[in-house]
């Protein structure tokens, strides 16, 4: 089996159609330096109270966790790009079905996707509510409001190169384009995850040919390749993608972080904290196998 149908088979599973589709039309030790510019109800309830002015709720509401979170097949991380450091939350409560990857909505709650279905996921215990069973892609992410729906924000994702739409209530599937054909005049299938980012744009972890996985843009219209990122990216299995303050953030299967350019695809391997060291009581022994990450749309674009 060569790497590229190796890949896909490890990150895109079945071929069979999702239960709520609707159709609808080894490291390279090398890495580039960054880019230094790169950068309700209408009865009261019985015991009504006053009525809560919106500023006042909004005020109440508990914040929005600005962090990436990543995780492994089966336990999810808190990772804070700022401070460099890896915090585990748990180990998911749907563990045995393997979490392949996640997306964070603009309130902070996240929807993951296993080899059983979709499931929303508790951002602080990993407890996860099954939403709908089926074949979900697997790059997942939030597109901020105003993106791809003027109203509100959407869950999209990639499966091999179709890009689809996710009712994330009732897990029903619609098909919105494809990266290829593309201006680039390239053949792209999605090899990793994708995230919503500058310039009102999609980014993603791609394979292209035998060439190895490559950073592009996309379309969050179409889903449509419209720039491919620099060089090779410097490993081959880049799982988990996420963005904060303008660049881009990777996890490889082999347990290393890299940090992106998202003007020019080049990537600097990131340390964690003083030590480096894992965090403890996450579940993975040793290297923590990334597979997914996602980040709140409110996360800073700068």
């Amino acid at each position: 089996m060569n790497r590229l149908t190796a890949l896909t088979v490890l990150r895109l599973g079945a071929l069979s159609l999702p239960v709520a589709w609707v159709a609808c039309g080894s490291d390279d030790p090398a890495t580039a330096p960054v880019d230094a510019g790169a950068d309700v109800a209408d009865a009261a309830p019985f015991d009504a109270s006053p009525p809560v002015d919106a500023a006042d709720a909004a005020d109440a509401a508990p914040p929005v966790d600005l962090a990436i979170y990543v995780h492994s097949a089966t336990t999810l991380y808190r990772f804070d790009p700022d401070a460099r450091s890896l915090d585990a939350v748990g180990v998911f409560s749907c563990a045995a079905d393997r979490v392949f990857n996640i997306a964070v909505n603009v309130s902070g709650e996240i929807y993951g996707v296993t080899s059983q279905g979709l499931v929303r996921i508790d951002p602080k215990t990993a407890f996860c509510a099954p939403v709908a069973k089926g074949v979900y892609p697997q790059a997942l992410t939030f597109v901020p409001k105003g993106m791809l729906d003027a109203d509100r924000e959407v869950l999209v994702g990639y499966s091999f190169a179709q890009y689809v739409r996710i009712d994330e209530s009732s897990g029903v599937i619609t098909a919105l384009g494809a990266l290829n054909p593309n201006p680039t005049q390239g053949q792209f299938l999605v090899s990793g995850d994708v995230v919503a980012g500058i310039g009102g744009h999609l980014f993603l972890t791609s394979l292209e040919g035998p060439a190895g996985d490559v950073l592009v843009e996309a379309d969050p219209v179409t889903g449509k390749v419209i720039k491919r990122l620099g060089p090779n990216l410097p490993s081959v299995a880049m799982l988990g993608l996420a963005q904060w303050k303008g660049f881009g953030y990777a996890f490889s299967a082999s347990g290393k972080i890299y940090k992106l350019s998202l003007k020019t695809g080049a990537a600097s391997l990131v340390t964690l904290g003083a030590d480096g060291g894992l965090p403890d009581g996450g579940g993975d022994g040793g290297i923590i196998a990334f597979a997914g990450a996602g980040v709140t749309t409110l996360a800073p674009l700068q």
